[in-house]
């Protein structure tokens, strides 16, 4: 009613122009609305699947409320204006769970020979994924290395070169910031805030599963963290070109048996093995990894006892008949 009362009283020749800008400055007011509804929801769907960078999460501070401490020293301190935690010879565990998503942490060493990093999805404190520096090590191909745990069972001397082993310059005595990428079975390392991924760790060896965090220094050395924090997320972003692993060359062997470990006394004296020599001993199948060995530590618990037995059976042909070998 208002709007007709207005454009009854306005003067002639004024109604068709009149009105003409009312209608105009409403179609355009709403295509304005309906552009700027049509960006938010843009926006909305983004800030969906993009997941949280963890440095925008909450920094968890390092109390006993949120971190397990098991280390010989453990002492929190302010270094160059930031508070943080000193290890020597062990680890804080964050009490959560983590299977993918963005860790951040700034991280503090000297040039002594020592091993930091991050140990995550860890199952125990004898099976989990580690990545770690090599301070001793900077500038080095290796200086960054990605190593699964297995049984207690260190097998980084396998795990090197290409997905495993990165070089990278470290600042000693200076905070440098680390961000790691975990999806699935890969990850990603940034130092100091770089734009692409220092190591791409493109097949991870172990099962993908939710495990726990730690911090970890098990050496004498001095190592601080600080500015921890982490965003859980089922599609956290990988800027890495997915690896194509070809197959293993023909001829290799794949599957073999492998004997649980037993005491070396049981050889003393010994060079060919009977069948009470082996009968007692359990036998499980194995595979080649995509590099082309048996990492055996994946299959024995680290103990005392370090001796075990592959075998396997190959069949060959001589004078057109077949025989097998053991």
């Amino acid at each position: 009613m208002m709007m007709l009362h207005v454009i009854k009283n306005s003067p002639p020749g004024s109604l068709l122009e009149g009105g003409s800008k009312i209608m105009w400055w409403n179609v355009l007011k709403s295509k304005s609305i309906l552009l700027l509804s049509i960006l938010m929801f843009i926006v909305i769907i983004f800030s969906c699947n993009e997941p949280a960078s963890a440095q925008n999460a909450s920094i968890i501070p390092f109390d006993s409320l949120h971190w397990n401490m098991q280390a010989k020293e453990i002492v929190k301190e302010n270094f160059q204006g930031k508070e943080c935690i000193k290890i020597t010879d062990g680890a804080a565990y964050l009490k959560d769970n983590f299977e993918n998503g963005i860790i951040e942490f700034d991280i503090s060493f000297g040039k002594e020979r020592c091993f930091p990093g991050l140990m995550f999805r860890i199952t125990d404190d004898k099976n989990f994924e580690f990545l770690y520096l090599r301070p001793h090590h900077s500038g080095d191909p290796d200086a960054i290395q990605y190593c699964p745990i297995f049984y207690g069972n260190d097998s980084w001397q396998l795990y090197t070169g290409e997905g495993y082993c990165a070089q990278a310059e470290y600042a000693m005595n200076e905070w440098m910031h680390v961000k790691i990428i975990i999806a699935g079975t890969k990850a990603e390392l940034y130092l100091n805030n770089s734009s692409s991924p220092v190591l791409f760790a493109y097949q991870l060896q172990r099962v993908p599963a939710p495990g726990g965090l730690a911090l970890d220094n098990h050496s004498s050395a001095i190592v601080r963290f600080a500015n921890f924090s982490y965003a859980q997320s089922n599609n956290p972003p990988i800027k890495s070109i997915p690896k194509t692993i070809p197959p293993l060359a023909a001829g290799i062997i794949k599957k073999w048996k492998v004997s649980d470990v037993f005491s070396e006394s049981a050889l003393t004296n010994k060079t060919f093995l009977s069948n009470n020599d082996t009968k007692s001993l359990a036998w499980k199948e194995a595979e080649s990894e995509e590099l082309g060995f048996i990492n055996i530590g994946r299959h024995s618990i680290k103990t005392s006892e370090r001796i075990l037995f592959l075998q396997n059976s190959i069949s060959y042909q001589i004078k057109n008949k077949l025989k097998k070998c053991r």
